[in-house]
């Protein structure tokens, strides 16, 4: 669709907003699916690498993927650029159908669907689930917590690092040390680093971006600001990799689409959430109140 508008010239804003909205709504559907197969494709003791190894993929594609549309633009325009993606998508969804999914897997996930009468039921399931496990509660709501003050914040990094700089060079170097930042996070637990215990790294990660977002907020030096983003960025894939291993282990197999789904969603509620508290703030109180001073 994206690409036969482009190519006849015409891409009204309302196919724009329409294509992105069908593009959330399969990706509400991919993320978990994806965390569900993962489990069954990966041997309990190699979850933490296969975890890490999905979250990968988005510090790898920040890296790469700005790089190689920049050097296929010329030859090729977006339309070859779109053309490209669908390919590597088809590439994708092969792969998929090759998994070796068990028939066993199959019938559990039949006899688990049974358990709850109706579509809604079973859409409910997952937070059914959560809320009779306590300790899973908790967790689910610390981490929902992280994310609504992270998202917003973190889009404030571009224009706060052209604030201090004054360079747009050296805000594009410094972009670079964070999506390094999430890259090495993600490689050490792909390395083979294992937890006996997933929650205590969870909570030292977490209490480490922390005190690096405030180094980050007030370092005025090129290299501080440099070394605080690097290292905030580091638990960030370590935590989520951890977070999916301790759900796929202590929630039943035939429960994780549910529950991976029905934490999708708390996580879809508080990120823009967090756009939506994050700007007023700055604008209307931060900003004016640092002008003052």
């Amino acid at each position: 669709w994206l690409l036969f508008a482009i190519a006849d010239g015409d891409l009204p804003l309302s196919q724009l907003y329409t294509i992105v909205t069908l593009q959330g709504m399969f990706a509400a559907v991919q993320v978990p699916a994806i965390a569900a197969v993962t489990y069954e494709q990966a041997a309990e003791g190699e979850l933490d690498k296969a975890n890490g190894l999905k979250e990968l993929m988005f510090p790898i594609a920040s890296v790469l993927a700005p790089f190689l549309a920049g050097m296929l633009y010329a030859p090729v325009g977006l339309p070859g650029i779109i053309l490209i993606d669908l390919l590597t998508f088809a590439a994708a969804v092969a792969g998929t159908l090759l998994l070796p999914i068990s028939v066993e897997t199959r019938r559990r996930e039949a006899d688990g669907a049974s358990d709850a009468k109706g579509l809604w039921a079973q859409a409910f399931q997952g937070f059914a689930y959560i809320f009779r496990q306590k300790g899973l509660l908790a967790l689910v709501i610390y981490m929902a917590w992280w994310n609504l003050q992270l998202n917003g914040p973190l889009e404030l990094a571009i224009p706060h690092l052209l604030a201090r700089t004054g360079s747009d060079r050296l805000t594009s170097l410094l972009l670079g040390a964070m999506n390094a930042g999430a890259l090495c996070g993600a490689l050490l637990v792909i390395s083979g680093l294992t937890f006996r215990k997933r929650l205590i790294p969870m909570f030292v990660g977490s209490l480490l971006t922390a005190v690096m977002f405030v180094i980050f907020g007030f370092a005025a030096n090129d290299w501080l600001l440099g070394v605080s983003i690097l290292l905030l960025m580091v638990p960030l894939p370590m935590t989520g990799a951890l977070f999916s291993s301790f759900i796929q282990v202590n929630v039943p197999g035939h429960l994780h689409g549910r529950v991976f789904a029905a934490v999708g969603q708390l996580y879809a509620l508080t990120a823009p959430l967090s756009f939506i508290v994050t700007g007023p703030l700055v604008d209307r109180w931060l900003e004016p109140g640092l002008q003052d001073r």
